[in-house]
């Protein structure tokens, strides 16, 4: 089921696909890192979010008109509906990241990120206490996890080794709601 034009108001439900309704709840699991890196518990809500790289502050985007199989970018584009990403526990408990813009999901195809018809299981856990409320990003399939390269415009995204010091590989959830016009609030 898709979160597709998901709306979440304050009584923490969420109109789905032709007007159903579902209750959203509270995420609360235990997530494994690689085994240099201590497990921690994490809390993400399900919910509408822009991610945003610690370093250098480059939110996920998915270019407008873009096909599946397109790449995901980090911009410095804000508040535009390709900047917005729907997140959600999978049955395996992972979670899956579908864009808002094109009801496409976030994958990983020749260690980059890319747009997928097909929904595909990520880890996130919080990389360590230093860095506060970003979160690691971690391929399920690989162990990789998600960093960015500094490597002009458009910056891409890739996979890579943990590195517990690496804020490239530190991602904040900023929650936003989105308005009627396609921007948040």
């Amino acid at each position: 089921m898709s979160l597709l034009g998901c709306n979440i108001n304050a009584q923490r439900t969420c109109t789905v696909l032709q007007g159903i309704k579902v209750q959203l709840f509270e995420v609360n699991a235990t997530k494994q890192l690689p085994s240099f890196h201590q497990t921690m518990t994490t809390t993400l809500t399900p919910g509408t979010y822009v991610i945003k790289c610690e370093n250098p502050g480059n939110d996920f985007m998915q270019l407008s008109g873009t096909a599946t199989g397109s790449a995901i970018f980090a911009s410095t584009s804000t508040n535009t509906t390709a900047n917005f990403w729907n997140v959600f526990p999978t049955l395996n408990k992972g979670w899956n990241i579908q864009s808002y813009l094109t009801g496409d999901f976030a994958a990983v195809v020749n260690g980059n990120l890319v747009t997928s018809s097909t929904p595909y299981s990520w880890t996130i856990a919080s990389p360590n206490p230093t860095t506060g409320y970003a979160y690691t990003i971690q391929d399920t399939a690989s162990g990789l996890v998600l960093g960015i390269t500094l490597n002009g415009s458009p910056v891409t995204i890739h996979v890579e080794a943990y590195d517990l010091v690496d804020n490239r590989q530190a991602w904040f959830f900023v929650a936003t709601e989105v308005t009627q016009a396609g921007t948040s609030t």
